[in-house]
C-alpha cells in the first residue's frame, strides 16, 4: 500500500497512541535526564549520552550524529522497516488495523499468501540439497566454490531437482495451488500447461529485509541456458528494488559503518563465509535508484566492487549516474576495480578476506572515478579538451543536489579546465533555493540569529500547543507574501485543525519533503527563550515579520512608482505604509531602540 494510500488522520492517530519513550525503551534502555530521557545513541558509538527523547514532544533527537524523528521514524532507522511496515507495526501495538481501500483487501490477503508459500517452498528447496539423491552434484559444486554446511544454512541455500512438476506434487495440484505457484513465479505456463520454473538448479532464496522469501535465483548444473535463472516479476518481486544478501547482513550487523555492493549470489556468500558479511548483490539489472535509496537506510557509505574489464567499468558508470541525483552531503559512494579475470568469489578464496579488504580500502572516490573516465580520451592541455571535459561534466554535475559535495565537484571541474569556480558555477546555472532562509551546515547548530520567521517556525514547532495564542491573527498572518511564509502558514492551518499534534507528529507532515531537514533543525533549536516568556515571544516574532511585510510592499510600490506609475489605491497605500513606517522609527528614538518590534 502506497504511503498515500494511508489516511493521514490514521497516521497522526497512531502516532498520538504511542508512546515513544516505552517504544524506544524496549530497545534502547533510556534513563531520566530533567524532563526528557537519555540514552547513548543506536546509530553510532558513543560513550557519553547525547541521544535525548522528549516525552512532551514524542520526538527523539542525538546532539553528536543527528539522527532523529517520531515513533514512525525510530522503527524505520532501528527495526530498518519501510514506512508503511512502521506504521503497520505502531498500528497493531494500539489495538488499531492499518485501513486497506475495498479493491485492495483481496490484493493485501494474496500478497500474505505469496510470502507464506515462497516461505513453504524455500523450506522444500533446502530439504532436497539435503536429501535428494540427485542433489550430490550439487553439494559437490558448493563445496568446490568453498561454501561450507554453515553459510548454506545461514543463506538458506537448497535444490530443485529434476522433473516438471515437483512443486505440484509435493504442494497440491489443486487450480488454486497452481494459481498460487504461477502468480509468485515458480511455475511456468505453456500451451496451457503448468510446469516448475527451476529445474536441477542450485536455487538461492531472495529476501527482503524482514526476512520474507520474494524469489529465487537458481544456477544451472548442466549445460542449460541462462547459467543464472532468476524469479519473473510478480506483486512481490521487483528486481529493480530487491537486493540479495540483505536481510543476512542485517542479521549479522546491528550498526552498518558501509555496504559493498557486488554482481553474483556466490560473491555474496563466498565473502560472507570469509567474515566480510556487510555485501549485497543485484539481481541480473543495473543497480537503480531503488537500490541505492534502500541501501542509504542502512548506511551511507557505498563500495561498488567490479570486475575490472570493460563490462565491469561500464557497470560502473551506469551506477554512477544513478546515483548523482542521491549524492547529499554526508554520502559516500567508491568504486574498487579488481584486476582483470578476477571477482570477489575468487579472490577471497585465492588470497584470503584480507588481501581484499586492502584493496577496498584502496576503492577510488566517486569525484575521482567520474573525472578521470571523463578525461581519459582527452587532451585536458589543449582550449578544445578543456571546453569538451566541461561539455560532458556539466549534465553529470546538474544532478547532483545542491549542497557542500556539488560545490567541491565544481572546483574540482574548475581547477581541471583553469576557470574560476564562480564563473563556472553560473555557467552551469545552477540555481540552489534557501528553503526559509535555513543557511546552516548539515548537522551543524543554527549559530547566528534566527529570523522572525524561523524564530516563529521554531516555537510552533517545539510548542504547538501556542498556536491557540494566535488563533485570531491567522487572516493577516495570510496576506504576508514574504518568501518561506507558507510554511509558517501550513503550520497554523494543521495545528488549527489537530491541536492536539505533538512535536513528533507535526513534523510527520513533511516527510520525504525537501523542507522537512530544515524543520527539524528548528524543532530541535536550542533556543534560550524562558517559557514563560514563549508566547510573548511568538506574538513578538509575529508582529516583527508583519513589519517586514510593510517593508516588502513598500518597496515593491515605490519600485512600481518609479517604472510605470501608480493608481490612486497604490499610492494611497504606500502614503499609509511610509506614514506607519515614520511612526515606528519614532517610538525607537524614543525608548532608545529597545522596542521588541526593533529587536
Amino acid at each position: 500500500m502506497p504511503k498515500q494510500h494511508i489516511p493521514r488522520p490514521f497516521i497522526d492517530d497512531v502516532i498520538t497512541r504511542t508512546d515513544i519513550v516505552e517504544l524506544i525503551d524496549a530497545r534502547v534502555h533510556l534513563k531520566k535526564a530533567g524532563r526528557n530521557y537519555a540514552a547513548c545513541c543506536p546509530f553510532h558509538e558513543e560513550k557519553t549520552p547525547s541521544f535525548t527523547v522528549s516525552p512532551q514532544k514524542q520526538f527523539y533527537h542525538c546532539f553528536g550524529c543527528g539522527a532523529h524523528g517520531n515513533a514512525i521514524s525510530f522503527l524505520i532507522e532501528y527495526d530498518r522497516l519501510s514506512f508503511i511496515e512502521a506504521v503497520e507495526t505502531l498500528a497493531n501495538a494500539a489495538g488499531l488495523t492499518l485501513p486497506v481501500n475495498a479493491d485492495q483487501s483481496g490484493q493485501h490477503k494474496n500478497l500474505s499468501d505469496h510470502y507464506e508459500l515462497l516461505t513453504k517452498v524455500s523450506t522444500y528447496y533446502q530439504q532436497q540439497l539435503r536429501h535428494h539423491a540427485e542433489a550430490k552434484q550439487a553439494v559437490a559444486y558448493l563445496k568446490a566454490r568453498g561454501v561450507d554446511g554453515r553459510t548454506a544454512k545461514l543463506f538458506a541455500i537448497g535444490y530443485a531437482p529434476a522433473g516438471w512438476h515437483n512443486l505440484t506434487t509435493h504442494f497440491g495440484n489443486s487450480r488454486t495451488i497452481q494459481q498460487q505457484l504461477t502468480a509468485t513465479g515458480m511455475l511456468t505456463e505453456k500451451n496451457q500447461n503448468a510446469y516448475d520454473r527451476f529445474r536441477q538448479r542450485i536455487m538461492f532464496p531472495i529476501r527482503d529485509p524482514r526476512g520474507r522469501v520474494i524469489g529465487f535465483g537458481g544456477r544451472t548444473l548442466n549445460d542449460d541456458t541462462p547459467k543464472y535463472l532468476n524469479s519473473p516479476e510478480t506483486a512481490i518481486y521487483h528486481k529493480s528494488k530487491a537486493l540479495y544478501g540483505l536481510y543476512e547482513l542485517l542479521q549479522k550487523n546491528r550498526q552498518v559503518n558501509e555496504i559493498i555492493i557486488v554482481e553474483g549470489y556466490l560473491d555474496v556468500i563466498a565473502l560472507a563465509q570469509h567474515g566480510i558479511t556487510n555485501v549485497v548483490a543485484t539481481l541480473g539489472t543495473a543497480t537503480t535508484k531503488e537500490h541505492l535509496q534502500l541501501l542509504f537506510r542502512y548506511s551511507q557509505q557505498l563500495i561498488f566492487c567490479f570486475d575490472g574489464d570493460a563490462a565491469g567499468k561500464q557497470a560502473a558508470w551506469r551506477a554512477l549516474q544513478t546515483s548523482l541525483p542521491l549524492l547529499q552531503d554526508g554520502v559516500n559512494i567508491r568504486f574498487l576495480f579488481l584486476p582483470e579475470g578476477e571477482d570477489p568469489d575468487s579472490m577471497v578464496r585465492q588470497q584470503g578476506a584480507q588481501a581484499l579488504q586492502q584493496q577496498l580500502q584502496q576503492a577510488s572516490s566517486l569525484a575521482d572515478f567520474m573525472f578521470k573516465e571523463l578525461c581519459a580520451d582527452l587532451d585536458i592541455a589543449d582550449p578544445a579538451g578543456k571546453a569538451k571535459l566541461k561539455h560532458a561534466a556539466s549534465p553529470l554535475l546538474k544532478q547532483v543536489p545542491a549542497g557542500v559535495f556539488k560545490q567541491l565537484l565544481i572546483e574540482r571541474l574548475a581547477k581541471l579546465i583553469r576557470i574560476d569556480s564562480n564563473k563556472l558555477d553560473h555557467m552551469l546555472d545552477d540555481k540552489a533555493a534557501l528553503s526559509v532562509g535555513v543557511a546552516t551546515a548539515r548537522g551543524k547548530q543554527l549559530d547566528k540569529p534566527m529570523t522572525p520567521l524561523r524564530l516563529a517556525l521554531s516555537l510552533l514547532l517545539q510548542y504547538p500547543q501556542l498556536a491557540a495564542s494566535i488563533h485570531d491573527q491567522q487572516p493577516q498572518i495570510n496576506a504576508i507574501s514574504l518568501p518561506g511564509i507558507e510554511y509558517l502558514q501550513q503550520v497554523l492551518q494543521i495545528l488549527a485543525q489537530n491541536p492536539q499534534l505533538t512535536t513528533g507528529a507535526l513534523l510527520e507532515y513533511w516527510r520525504d519533503q525537501p523542507i522537512h531537514p530544515h524543520l527539524v533543525k528548528l524543532a530541535t533549536w536550542q533556543h534560550p527563550v524562558p517559557e514563560t516568556g514563549l508566547e510573548a515571544e511568538l506574538h513578538g516574532s509575529l508582529k516583527r515579520l508583519l513589519h517586514q511585510q510593510q517593508d516588502y510592499e513598500m518597496e515593491r510600490l515605490l519600485t512600481k512608482a518609479t517604472l510605470q506609475g501608480l493608481v490612486a489605491d497604490e499610492k494611497k497605500l504606500l502614503q499609509d505604509l511610509i506614514k506607519r513606517q515614520k511612526q515606528l522609527q519614532l517610538s525607537k528614538n524614543n525608548l532608545g531602540g529597545d522596542i521588541s518590534e526593533a529587536s
